[in-house]
């Protein structure tokens, strides 16, 4: 232990003497050894929805109408109002 620009000797002595008496009381039985970096591979769809909600990729919709088709109903029609809020 530093106090100052001098070493008190007899704290950094006591320390040691601790040291040496923790490491008689810690005794490890086995050693176990194994890969922290071990995941699950991801497929190619969790990629794709990782990406979609950090935001990088993003969905859009675009309508050309191609799809539409005109169908004969039995109802009269009813018009049409334009409103605004």
């Amino acid at each position: 232990m530093i106090v100052g620009e001098r070493v008190d000797h007899v704290a950094a002595n006591h320390q040691l003497v601790r040291a040496e008496e923790l490491r008689e009381l810690v005794e490890l039985g086995h050693e176990e050894f194994f890969n922290m970096f071990e995941i699950v591979p991801q497929t190619p769809l969790d990629v794709y929805f990782a990406k979609q909600g950090a935001g990088s990729i993003k969905t859009a919709i675009v309508s050309t109408s191609d799809d539409f088709i005109d169908k004969d109903v039995q109802t009269e029609d009813l018009g049409a109002e334009e409103k605004f809020n």
